[in-house]
């Protein structure tokens, strides 16, 4: 579950769900009044080009799951990695 303040908008109006995950987006309509097709925010440490992106976690992870693992999670490039290790410090 992506809480409402980290969502960032991926749809428009009455999208329906096989539309937006088309668009390579999230969905979840289980919280009223909150955007339904998005991209979970990135955080500013987990900046990295997509080809430099080394996995962490297996294809459809969630974020919530993803974030456990001390990963970053960005789903807005289709053919990339979207859970992955953050940049070093």
């Amino acid at each position: 579950q992506v809480e409402p303040r980290d969502r960032v908008d991926c749809g428009f109006p009455r999208i329906t769900e096989t539309r937006c995950y088309e668009r390579g987006c999230c969905f979840s309509a289980a919280i009223s009044g909150a955007l339904w097709c998005f991209h979970p925010k990135v955080r500013k440490n987990c900046e990295v080009q997509t080809k430099k992106r080394k996995g962490c976690g297996y294809p459809g992870i969630s974020v919530r799951d993803c974030n456990k693992k001390g990963c970053c999670f960005d789903s807005r490039t289709v053919k990339a990695r979207w859970c992955f290790h953050p940049p070093p410090i």
